[in-house]
Formats: structure tokens, C-alpha cells, sequence
């Protein structure tokens, strides 16, 4: 059954990320750095449909905020990455949209990456929308990656689905380590996030904002609209390690789930919690945890969650 759910929430985030291409010109997956690195604000690249094994792409393009560049698949979902494939998405103000990795692992690090492969540009404006990962865990458990990683500003990964990640690491880090990066206002909203089994030890959070060594830092992101569904990796399922970020709609500084959506039960460490919230950071200390505690299975929650979509 929660295959078939699964299989539901990526076919229905996949669904809209060809639309509006069809008069546009086709370009194979190996023409698309070249091709997005000469396009112009307001150009859409359509991406041949395929299935491609062991894909590196660097992509570099610079839209501006009114004329942004649109890099679609040319079928919703029959844009394949397979094998060792991984992405870096550095320039500034495009979507890209309709690619599922799949089936394989990175060896190199993070699948998708906010910033150019050599580590000189960052994403500004950058979004990525309709996307997949699945079936993408490294074999060995004990071998520690991320599968996204966030750097740079005003960025926005929505509407994506990401499935099961067994092996150690963080499934999504928000990096801090620059001042670009810092007080970024990067969102993170409306994904899916499949279940995530007990790690057994530290390293197995959802999805992390900042570190221990950066956690002064101000972060100025935005967690909003996001499915937790039974991500019991360990203690924490978020672990927000800076201040000045927003976990839903309310205020700056007091991180509060209400418009996200977690299935199961969590508590404050010591401390009874009516509100099934935990939270070690109001207004000043600059980290939260939130805990899944009696994990809850409900198919419907997720069935309406796909039908918001």
C-alpha cells in the first residue's frame, strides 16, 4: 500500500513540470550546460526525455527576477537520472523542473547541489520544483552523505518528492559557512519527505539548517507546508542550528510546526508537551529540535496531502 502511495505522490508532483513547453525546441541532457550558460532571461530549455546513467551536470544560467529561465523535461517524469548522476546549480533567478534520480547513488556527494561543482558560485533565485529522488541510497549505511544541500540565497526547493534514505547523513542540509549564505531567506516548502527507519545513532535528521560550529549565525530560512511522514531517523527530525528562521507561517525567531505536517507524536525534551511541539529556541537560543516519540500510520493523511498538492 504505501508503495503504491509513494509511487502516487511522485506522479503527482511530476505532473505539471513539462507544461507549457510544447512549442519549444528539444536539447539532449549532455547540451545542457553549454545551452544554459548562453541563454538569455525569459529562454525555457526543454530536456529530451531518457533515461541517462551516470550524469554529472553543472548548470550555470542567469535569469533575472521578472525574466527567469524555465529548464523543463520534455515529459513530466520521464527525465531519468540513474546510477552515479548528480546536479550543481549555481547562477541566478531559473526553475528547473521534471527531473527523477533514480535507482543508483552519488559517489561524489550531494545529489543536487546549490552551487557550482568547483565551489566558486552560488545559487541566488535559484528554484527546483516537481522533482523526485528515489531509490538513491548509498549501499554501505555507514557511509555518510546529504542528498540535498543548500547554498547561497533566496533559493526555493517546493514540490518535490524525496523518498527513503537508509544510509548516515542528513537527507537536506542548509549550509551557513558564507556570508552570502547567511540570513539567506531560502524556503523549503510543500515536499514530501518519505518515511526514514531508526539509524541507530547521530547523523540520520531530516533535514538540518546550520551546524554546531555556525549555529550564532543568523539562518533567515523558511521550513513551510513540508510532509514528515514517520521520519524516525533519530531524536531529531529538523535540527535548526542558527536563529532568525521561520518552521511555518508565524513569527521570526519562534519556530512553531503548525503548517507542517508530521505524523506522530513529539515532545520537549523533559518536559510534558500538550502541543506535541518540541522546542529548544524561542527568540534567542539558537537551536531546535524536533522529536518523533510513538510514530503514527495514517495512508489518509498522506492521500489528502497529495490531493493539496
Amino acid at each position: 500500500m504505501i508503495k503504491a502511495i509513494n509511487s502516487f505522490i511522485i506522479i503527482s508532483m511530476l505532473l505539471f513540470a513539462s507544461c507549457g513547453s510544447q512549442d519549444k525546441s528539444v536539447i539532449h541532457v549532455d547540451d545542457l550546460e553549454r545551452i544554459c550558460s548562453s541563454s538569455l532571461p525569459g529562454d525555457t530549455l526543454v530536456i529530451k526525455s531518457g533515461t541517462y546513467n551516470d550524469i554529472s551536470l553543472d548548470v550555470y544560467a542567469k535569469g533575472t527576477i521578472d525574466e527567469p529561465i524555465y529548464i523543463f523535461a520534455e515529459q513530466a517524469g520521464e527525465l531519468i537520472l540513474t546510477g552515479n548522476s548528480s546536479v550543481h546549480l549555481s547562477g541566478e533567478n531559473y526553475v528547473i523542473s521534471g527531473v527523477h534520480f533514480t535507482n543508483g547513488f552519488s559517489e561524489q556527494g550531494a545529489i543536487v547541489t546549490f552551487r557550482s561543482a568547483d565551489g566558486d558560485s552560488l545559487a541566488k533565485g535559484v528554484r527546483m520544483s516537481q522533482c523526485a529522488i528515489s531509490k538513491y541510497s548509498n549501499p554501505d549505511r555507514i557511509a555518510s552523505d546529504h542528498w540535498v544541500e543548500i547554498f547561497g540565497r533566496e533559493n526555493r526547493f517546493d514540490h518535490n518528492y524525496i523518498g527513503t534514505k537508509y544510509n548516515l547523513g542528513a537527507t537536506m542540509v542548509m549550509r551557513l559557512a558564507d556570508s552570502i549564505s547567511t540570513d539567506n531567506h531560502n524556503r523549503v516548502d510543500s515536499n514530501y519527505f518519505a518515511p526514514k527507519p531508526r539509524l541507530g545513532s547521530n547523523g540520520g535528521e531530516t533535514l538540518r539548517i546550520g551546524s554546531s560550529a555556525h549555529s550564532l549565525k543568523k539562518g533567515g530560512a523558511s521550513v513551510v507546508g513540508n510532509y514528515f511522514d514517520r521520519c524516525s531517523g533519530e531524536v531529531e527530525v529538523l535540527s535548526i542550528k542558527s536563529s532568525d528562521n521561520i518552521v511555518s507561517d508565524k513569527g521570526i525567531g519562534a519556530p512553531i510546526l503548525f503548517d507542517n505536517l508530521i505524523i506522530g507524536k513529539v515532545v520537549e525534551r523533559g518536559k510534558p508537551d500538550p502541543l506535541n511541539l518540541s522546542l529548544t529556541a524561542i527568540l534567542g537560543r539558537p537551536s531546535c529540535s524536533i522529536s518523533p516519540h510513538k510514530l503514527i500510520k495514517s495512508e489518509l493523511l498522506i492521500s489528502m496531502f497529495c490531493l493539496n498538492l
